[in-house]
């Protein structure tokens, strides 16, 4: 799992992991035809934390380098900010071959 830079002092870097570690999980568990579904764009699911922060997880999938190839899955939380980029606290991926 990566953290995003100066997210080891973020206050909900702990609430992000287990978010980021949740979906990676139900999405592991997802067949490739499935992930194939999800690939059209990201799909962004905001919460407040418990510190009552606004932040945003995000799930993004695409093709890791050829289409009906092997797909990235991507999923991360991270904090939006006004006029600025976000800042992202944690994310993590896999890749998903497409099986038989």
């Amino acid at each position: 799992m990566r953290l995003g830079r100066k997210a080891r002092t973020h206050p909900d870097l702990d609430e992000a992991r287990v978010w980021v570690q949740d979906e990676v999980d139900r999405l592991r568990a997802l067949g490739y035809s499935e992930l194939v579904r999800l690939r059209s764009s990201p799909r962004h699911r905001p919460f407040t934390s418990r510190t009552g922060r606004q932040l945003v997880g995000e799930i993004s999938v695409r093709w890791e380098s050829v289409e009906g190839g092997p797909l990235r899955v991507m999923v991360d939380v991270w904090q939006p900010r006004r006029w600025r980029l976000a800042r992202s606290i944690c994310s993590d991926s896999f890749v998903r071959a497409e099986g038989p």
